[in-house]
């Protein structure tokens, strides 16, 4: 195998979710979650989170990451503060899911991200490119929806993703998959 072959495979290897990356990126957050003062209950003082747990979301967050070839890497319950323009405004800030996911549920997405939007909680779908500070490439799949309906999105995000990783992309049952 040629060196720039080789490169390109263990690019496609890192670019989605693998076994490892979920359990080091679980492990992580069960550390995160036991920091003092990482909890957000009085949204007021911090609207925008700034790294700080929304226990709002944490719900989904832990069912989604139970699910095989699916991990969480990013939160946000969503939230309304006032402007304090004189106008009575009010900003917002839509609840968001930063996902990775294997390629298989990947693909998946690919084939039925309409389902999950067509739910009218769900205003945002979008698939994202990054690289990481080792220059490695990673898909992560960014979902948001109205900061208001936390539970609702709650039930259609956890329904959706139950049911890609049950039947993926073409509507069939998968059964001898490696789970991840």
């Amino acid at each position: 195998m040629s060196e720039q072959n080789y490169n390109q495979g263990v690019l496609q290897e890192q670019r989605y979710l693998t076994r490892a990356e979920k359990i080091r990126e679980l492990k992580s957050f069960e550390d995160y979650k036991c920091i003092p003062g990482i909890w957000r209950r009085d949204h007021s003082d911090d609207p925008g989170g700034r790294g700080r747990v929304d226990h709002e979301v944490l719900p989904l967050v832990d069912d989604l990451n139970t699910l095989d070839g699916v991990c969480t890497i990013q939160s946000c319950c969503g939230h309304r503060w006032p402007a304090n323009d004189g106008y009575g405004g009010e900003h917002f800030m839509r609840g968001q899911l930063w996902l990775r996911l294997t390629e298989r549920l990947m693909g998946a997405i690919d084939q039925r991200v309409g389902e999950l939007l067509a739910h009218d909680v769900i205003v945002h779908v979008q698939r994202l490119y990054s690289f990481q500070e080792q220059g490695e490439p990673h898909d992560v799949l960014d979902v948001q929806w109205h900061e208001d309906r936390m539970d609702e999105a709650r039930e259609v995000i956890s329904s959706f993703f139950r049911s890609l990783v049950l039947y993926g992309a073409g509507g069939r049952l998968l059964k001898d998959e490696v789970a991840v």
